[in-house]
């Protein structure tokens, strides 16, 4: 039963004589005049008064809005006329409220809620869906006009605190999301008149129990309501206490399956009617639009404004457990993620719970930058950082922020904290987390830091079991592509990769834009791949090509002829000049098989000389085919050898001269590369380029070419993994430059491969891939970067085969799209089996593996006093391998007179930031090693210093040495990484605290601020310490 029933009605001869007696949802008679023809919105079909009205309940959001979006009050042109709006922005520019005044009061103002929700339309998807009766979903629309049409006449009579205090004792819903209302208004947040409007607002769009339990908490709350209500509702009271006073709670506890029971039924019993576990069946909940407004200001934040087809990502993605969305680069995955953080968060919050939301970002760079994205639209619901590192990890901050924004390995750290960090570590578990978010979730597969997360992530889930044992918070994760297999040869393949990636995110789904398709593609560019083929022929390039290549092959042959070096060094070998990429192969190995000849001191530092000169070579070998030969040689080639006084240094010298004095030229690869640059600023002079090249180093090559050659100012993007010298950024360079470039100051940017994902690149109108292939999901992904309509992605290459590559990808791309559509129409129960079967089998994986390295850990120990650890260089030995020791996540070294044998350099704040961000404390040295050579002192890096509770800590690089064993010197090992230590060679135990103070009092140690050394003491001289 409702008002509209029989027994219960309005007394229209009480209503103000100034409102019609609209008393029904059907169109009220309007005038032929009526200047709000044609009807856009389903309210501009009722009086005008009535819209009005239901604008007065937002004004304050309304003011807000137009406070921070001066650049759309044109959308109120119909009120006040395109003159008249430039007049107000000049006059009103800081004054909103007096903008609105004049919107409100106008002689048009018929027009106010189309113009309103207009302006909502494109700034504020909540405000839009909240004015646009046409977008309601479950909101309950048969008292809107009625409650409308006597708002003012009841809005002064109402006592809003003894109207509240009624609604929340009805149910534990209700007091949910109007006692915040109440708590503000007493702590002076918010007016007495915002707080009517808050409440008055929602009730014509909850259930009818709800209203009217609202109606009659007015009705009591003073005798000039009650008299109010009695006047136009005849016997209401009577009318509530036959049909709603009476209606019980209906209250039930649903405790899920892993959580536990018995602290459950103690909540429960404790507090039958109010607790977490509770749900009210007879109360609607309200959309979060409505709601979140109650609980906090939702205007203190940038507005968030979803399109279409990420508002049915969102929502989809809200609705499931653990998800991947797929959506293409440019589509505002973002946005998209901070709208699911927010309902995750205010869901939380509103049931009593702490939100704890991990954004996993694949690197440093972009921890800062997706933060400040969430502070902008999330910092007065959340607390917000981001951490890159150091000493100051997840577990020290966790109970003063609701979002991390951070990469994989500061929660993996996290969840493995040892006597590194301390005798009692703050405790950190997965389960701590409410949610994950992963970006560029596509890393999730094989031995990427993400795959390790989620492998922690199953653990927890899982245990060693199959099935879920214990609560694991939801996971969503965000890519423009899931990629395929490297050598992919069907569609099948490419849905068994995909299924495996969602396998290791733990998802049972993967959601994609069905609904709202024209929408995505109004807003992504509809870019097609170009192939330009320049096989180039200038004569005077080849010339000095061929001259390097002879010299290179002379450096070759000085290290064949090197005493003690065999022909098992030159074993895939192949001329620079027959196969260029056979070579650079062959020239990467070089640094892990020299150690295994066991070469002289002498003779092997002669051959890392050599070899430091062929990789400076190859560099300028390749460039000659892409820049203009003389920069070329300027940049490579100038000054090499200069320090260098053996007889290689000297041919080095005088063959270098010899291709500086041939006459110099231009690549026509360079040459299409200008012209396609100029044509299109000649075309479009508002355009954005960006240009890929292999190398970072190229990107210094090109910039002042390019920039002479085409007049414009050039930018350029690269990692901060390496110094300036090399190429490198710092992470305030990268951002000065992407703001250069998205400002239009320099409308071309040259970039490496730290372009393709994650940072901010505004619009582009020409990608060129500059003789640059990559891989399928790196190729939808620089093809995303060209946003504009109409835009263009380029390859230029010399190369044949790279044409081959690029088609490759391209059919990797339309592989991997028919298997997501395969998926997607598959029936959901099939769907969900395949996903169930894919997750269970990475289970059984992950626990063989666990068993597996259980295993080798138990074998391998014993051979941990085996090896010597040398340096690659100069081969001194360093440490013999008794002495290494396994801690978190590093390799140390507990052997006092470690120190005498290296020398430390300070580590740039720079790399502190970037590269060392996985250490478990603070990098802050350079590791060299001093070993004596001919030529002076070794100082090839050999690791790091860090700096844990004030003590330094040797961090052995595993790609700087190579491993000796004792009883057969002829064996000596190189390995990129420790893992594959661990399963080759030897185990090392774990560091004690007892060795970590012996270090501590090491000689020769790098200096530490006293006040750390104190601190680090009084951490590890307890008596009570077991060890």
């Amino acid at each position: 039963m409702s008002l509209f029933d029989a027994s219960i009605h309005f007394n229209v001869s009480k209503l103000p004589p100034s409102l019609p007696p609209a008393m029904s949802d059907d169109p009220a008679p309007i005038s032929l005049t009526d200047i709000r023809k044609p009807y856009k919105y389903l309210l501009e079909r009722k009086p005008v008064h009535l819209s009005l009205n239901f604008v007065d309940l937002y004004e304050v959001e309304i003011v807000d809005r137009l406070a921070c979006a001066s650049g759309y009050w044109k959308c109120f042109e119909p009120i006040l006329g395109p003159d008249a709006i430039k007049q107000a922005l000049d006059d009103d520019y800081n004054n909103a409220e007096a903008f609105y005044k004049k919107l409100r009061h106008h002689e048009r103002n018929a027009l106010l809620y189309r113009c309103v929700v207009d302006f909502f339309a494109k700034i504020d998807t909540d405000l839009y869906r909240s004015m646009n009766t046409k977008a309601w979903v479950i909101e309950c629309k048969e008292m809107f006009h009625k409650v409308l049409n006597v708002i003012h006449d009841i809005r002064p009579l109402t006592e809003i605190r003894g109207t509240i205090r009624f609604i929340t004792t009805v149910s534990f819903e209700l007091a949910r999301d109007y006692q915040p209302v109440l708590d503000r208004l007493e702590a002076g947040e918010i007016t007495e008149d915002y707080a009517k409007s808050l409440v008055f607002r929602t009730l014509p769009l909850i259930s009818d129990a709800s209203a009217y339990h609202m109606f009659f908490g007015i009705w009591v709350s003073n005798e000039k309501s009650h008299a109010y209500i009695d006047d136009i509702m005849p016997e209401f009271d009577i009318f509530y206490q036959l049909n709603y006073a009476d209606v019980g709670a209906g209250v039930v506890h649903m405790v899920r399956c892993l959580e536990d029971v018995e602290e459950a039924v103690k909540t429960i019993m404790d507090n039958p009617a109010k607790n977490e576990y509770a749900k009210d069946f007879f109360y609607d909940r309200l959309p979060d639009n409505l709601t979140m407004p109650l609980h906090q200001k939702t205007t203190n934040d940038k507005p968030l404004r979803m399109r279409s087809y990420q508002m049915e990502l969102a929502v989809n993605a809200i609705k499931e457990d653990n998800v991947v969305i797929v959506a293409p680069t440019g589509t505002g995955k973002t946005i998209i993620a901070t709208y699911i953080i927010r309902h995750h968060i205010f869901e939380l919050k509103r049931t009593g719970k702490k939100p704890k939301v991990a954004f996993v970002v694949p690197s440093t760079p972009l921890v800062n930058q997706q933060c400040d994205v969430f502070k902008l639209y999330l910092s007065s619901m959340a607390r917000i950082i981001g951490i890159n590192g150091g000493s100051v990890g997840i577990a020290d901050v966790f109970n003063a922020y609701d979002i991390f924004v951070v990469t994989p390995m500061i929660i993996v750290n996290a969840l493995h904290p040892d006597s590194l960090l301390g005798d009692n570590p703050l405790p950190f578990s997965i389960g701590d987390l409410t949610m994950i978010v992963l970006d560029e979730v596509h890393h999730t597969n094989k031995l990427h830091p993400y795959n390790e997360l989620m492998n922690e992530y199953r653990k927890h889930k899982y245990g060693n079991e199959i099935v879920t044992v214990r609560y694991a918070p939801k996971v969503v994760g965000f890519t423009a592509s899931v990629g395929a297999p490297p050598r992919v040869e069907s569609i099948q393949q490419c849905m068994t990769h995909i299924v495996k990636i969602c396998a290791n995110v733990d998802a049972m789904n993967i959601i994609r834009v069905t609904r709202h398709r024209e929408d995505l593609e109004d807003f992504t560019s509809k870019t097609e791949d170009e192939v330009v083929i320049i096989p180039d022929s200038n004569s005077t390039v080849q010339e000095q090509m061929n001259a390097l290549a002879a010299l290179m092959e002379e450096i070759e042959n000085y290290i064949r002829n090197l005493p003690g070096v065999s022909d098992s060094l030159f074993e895939g070998h192949a001329a620079v000049s027959v196969d260029f990429n056979k070579f650079v192969v062959w020239l990467s190995l070089l640094d892990d098989r020299l150690p295994q000849l066991g070469l002289e001191t002498t003779i092997n530092w002669k051959a890392r000389m050599a070899t430091t000169y062929l990789q400076r070579m190859v560099l300028a070998y390749q460039g000659f085919s892409a820049f203009p030969s003389h920069a070329v040689i300027n940049r490579f080639l100038t000054g090499l050898g200069n320090d260098d006084r053996s007889d290689l240094g000297e041919l080095v010298r005088k063959q270098v001269a010899d291709i500086s004095s041939l006459p110099s030229g231009e690549p026509k690869t360079f040459q299409k590369l200008v012209q396609l640059m100029n044509t299109q600023f000649e075309t479009e002079p508002d355009s954005r380029v960006m240009v890929f090249v292999q190398q970072r180093e190229y990107c210094l090559l090109g910039m002042p070419l390019i920039e002479k050659m085409t007049c414009k100012e050039v930018a350029y993007l690269t990692g901060v993994n390496s110094g300036r010298e090399l190429g490198g950024m710092s992470l305030s360079d990268q951002q000065q430059q992407l703001q250069i470039f998205n400002s239009g100051k320099a409308p071309i940017m040259l970039a490496t491969s730290v372009a393709d994902e994650g940072v901010d690149v505004g619009r582009c109108n020409l990608v060129i891939k500059y003789d640059d292939v990559s891989n399928d999901i790196a190729h939808v992904q620089r093809r995303g970067r060209a946003r504009q309509m109409k835009s263009r992605c380029i390859l230029i290459t010399p190369h044949s085969h790279k044409h081959v590559a690029e088609s490759r990808n391209s059919d990797k791309i339309h592989w991997v799209e028919q298997a997501l559509m395969y998926i997607g129409a598959m029936i959901p129960n099939a769907r969900r089996r395949m996903f169930a079967e894919a997750i269970a089998n990475a289970n059984e994986a992950r626990i063989e593996e666990a068993e597996r390295q259980a295993l080798m850990k138990e074998e391998m120990a014993p051979a941990s006093a085996d090896y010597t650890v040398h340096c690659k260089k100069c081969n001194r030995a360093l440490v013999d391998s008794k002495f290494v020791r396994a801690a978190t996540s590093i390799y140390t070294v507990c052997d006092e007179s470690y120190w005498s044998r290296v020398t430390c350099k300070p580590i740039s704040a720079q790399q502190r930031e970037v590269k060392y961000n996985r250490m478990p404390g603070d990098a802050v040295c350079h590791m060299m090693c001093n070993g004596p050579t001919d030529h002076g002192a070794c100082n090839s890096k050999v690791g790091i210093v860090v700096n844990l509770k004030g003590i330094p800590f040797p961090v052995l690089g595993c790609k700087e040495l190579f491993f000796q064993n004792k009883l057969d010197k002829n064996i000596r090992v190189t390995k990129k990484q420790w893992k594959d230590i661990l399963s080759d060679l030897f185990f090392p135990p774990e560091l004690t605290s007892k060795e970590m103070l012996s270090m501590a009092n090491a000689p020769e140690q790098p200096e530490m601020s006293a006040e750390a050394k104190l601190a680090a003491f009084e951490a590890y001289c307890d008596p009570d310490r077991s060890d």
